[in-house]
């Protein structure tokens, strides 16, 4: 495929049409394979094809197609560490998304900066009264942003020692979270409690949701999750 790809490029070469043609292929070529990669945990990987997405979406003026891959660029930074970067990623892709005015991509792109300022506290204001806000301010039908904030809600809450608010927050975010099945959440969910019943001495317990989180990991997937999971 990827000599393939070569052809079709040089054959483009001094003929604009082709050239966007074979840079538009390009885009979600590699743009598909950092997602998959991404999500599969290998995020050096993913890192250098969402690296090729974004060259190919701004040889071809595609401000669509640099909002994605500057989305996906951003998380995939964050996943490996260099986290001011990746938001940097993140606020442009912000900004294309609000000058072409697609709603639903920027404010699944405000969410993820939120989340991500408030998880390595680079949150500028109080990152609880942040969050507060954001959830309010969700469409009822945007159930799975609002779980992904009431989780990150719930760690704050914990980490400030208001482990009995951090509960309230999880019990209202369970309907959302199992309603929905989804996967990541539901482990998230059960780290999150089990950390409550760990601060209250009730070690027993937090065993038995730890185990339970962790029958919904996958080995070479969830490296993060997993080491979380460890940590406790």
């Amino acid at each position: 495929c990827g000599q393939n790809l070569r052809l079709r490029v040089e054959k483009g070469r001094g003929h604009r049409g082709g050239r966007k043609s074979v840079d538009t292929i390009s885009f979600f070529a590699a743009q598909g394979v950092a997602f998959y990669r991404f999500f599969r945990g290998k995020y050096h990987s993913a890192l250098r094809s969402a690296e090729l997405a974004y060259g190919s979406a701004l040889r071809n003026e595609d401000i669509y197609g640099q909002i994605l891959a500057r989305d996906l660029l951003g998380h995939v930074l964050v996943a490996i560490g260099s986290v001011r970067v990746g938001l940097r990623h993140l606020e442009g892709a912000l900004d294309l998304a609000t000058k072409v005015g697609n709603g639903g991509g920027a404010t699944a792109l405000r969410i993820s900066l939120l989340k991500f300022r408030s998880q390595y506290g680079l949150e500028p204001h109080d990152s609880v009264g942040a969050l507060d806000v954001a959830i309010a301010e969700l469409e009822p039908e945007d159930t799975y942003s609002r779980a992904e904030l009431r989780l990150e809600l719930a760690r704050q809450l914990i980490l400030r020692g208001q482990a009995d608010k951090a509960q309230e927050v999880l019990n209202a975010s369970c309907d959302d979270v199992y309603r929905h099945q989804n996967r990541r959440q539901g482990m998230t969910l059960n780290l999150r409690f089990a950390f409550i019943l760990h601060l209250e001495g009730r070690h027993h317990q937090a065993l038995q949701l730890l185990r339970t989180a962790e029958r919904g990991v996958v080995a070479d997937v969830d490296h993060v999750f997993s080491a979380q999971l460890k940590g406790l």
